[in-house]
């Protein structure tokens, strides 16, 4: 018998286990509420202990809740209880297709009834597209290109570019990815002028690593970056920018700090894509904190807490790992 068999959960009583597997366990559970039988997939304990993985299980069952497909499962909630993790879902009767599958494989017209609503699925899926955040690289975009197209599928499908702030390490891959792809890139305003002069761009640092680091690298590390002059097709103001027409639930910020033109996208779910305006990870910092470096170190405080507001809860910095708001540090 399985831990969980006969607890329950939040308002759902759990009962067999109907999977199991890397990512957590899969049981049939009552929704005492509204009286019906749903799946519970709950996170293993180890995972559940890792930050980072929760803040991507949580992520990825949220993009899954967004998807509305007759062969997708659908998504009802991502809870917590007594410290078990999980998520609620539909029910499927039937069996898996392992348990379907003959040890001689199946008959090609079997394969396509299964394979066919399964690609079906799959592209309902891509048909909302993708906005890149940030298509950084090295000085020629290389290397970033290299890295991101082979997510994008063939042919590869980008509805936007977002650059959340005009400096030289979060620009380097655009020039490139837009003759691939035809992706318009957006950048705010007020750092458009330096993405159209093909300016190579370091900011002030504004703590003690932050200064010696603006110092001692800065000269030797910044004449090693040649930009292509680039002409931005969508300049974002002080308001902001929504995405939907993109195919994202979500809204690109003006958060002005680490550059005049700074911004950050957020999604409805509390997730905060927020460039340099925070930090995680060496050579920068070793704990989550306001970037080091900035144009204008007294607005960064007031951008948090815009972001704050608007129900940020899991911050992806450039640079580093992603964190819960609770660890910011300034």
């Amino acid at each position: 018998m399985s831990r969980l068999f006969g607890k329950v959960l939040g308002h759902h009583r759990v009962g067999r286990m109907i999977g199991a597997g890397g990512m957590g366990e899969v049981y049939e559970a009552e929704d005492l509420q509204l009286g019906r039988q749903v799946a519970l997939k709950v996170l293993p304990a180890a995972i559940a202990a890792d930050e980072e993985r929760l803040i991507r299980f949580t992520r990825e069952a949220r993009i899954l809740g967004s998807l509305n497909h007759p062969s997708i499962v659908t998504i009802f909630s991502v809870d917590q209880h007594e410290g078990e993790h999980f998520i609620t879902m539909e029910l499927v009767e039937g069996r898996t297709l392992a348990a379907c599958t003959p040890p001689q494989g199946l008959p090609v017209a079997r394969l396509l009834d299964v394979a066919q609503p399964l690609a079906d699925a799959l592209a309902a899926a891509h048909e909302r597209g993708t906005v890149l955040i940030d298509p950084g690289g090295p000085p020629s975009g290389r290397v970033g290109l290299r890295k991101v197209l082979p997510r994008l599928g063939a042919p590869p499908r980008l509805n936007l570019m977002v650059i959340t702030h005009g400096h030289f390490d979060h620009v380097g891959a655009a020039s490139g990815l837009r003759d691939a792809t035809g992706a318009p890139i957006a950048i705010h305003q007020a750092d458009a002028a330096w993405l159209r002069a093909g300016q190579v761009v370091w900011p002030k640092g504004v703590t003690p690593w932050g200064r010696f680091a603006r110092t001692v690298f800065g000269p030797v590390v910044m004449p090693l970056y040649r930009l292509s002059k680039l002409d931005p097709d969508l300049l974002i103001g002080d308001e902001g920018m929504d995405l939907e027409a993109y195919g994202i639930s979500g809204r690109v910020v003006h958060t002005p700090g680490h550059s005049p033109g700074s911004v950050s996208v957020v999604l409805p779910s509390g997730e905060a894509f927020v460039g340099d305006l925070a930090m995680n990870g060496l050579p920068f910092c070793l704990r989550p904190r306001f970037g080091i470096f900035a144009h204008q170190p007294d607005r960064v405080a007031d951008s948090w807490r815009k972001l704050l507001d608007l129900g940020a809860r899991e911050i992806y910095p450039a640079h580093g790992r992603p964190f819960p708001t609770s660890a910011l540090v300034s």
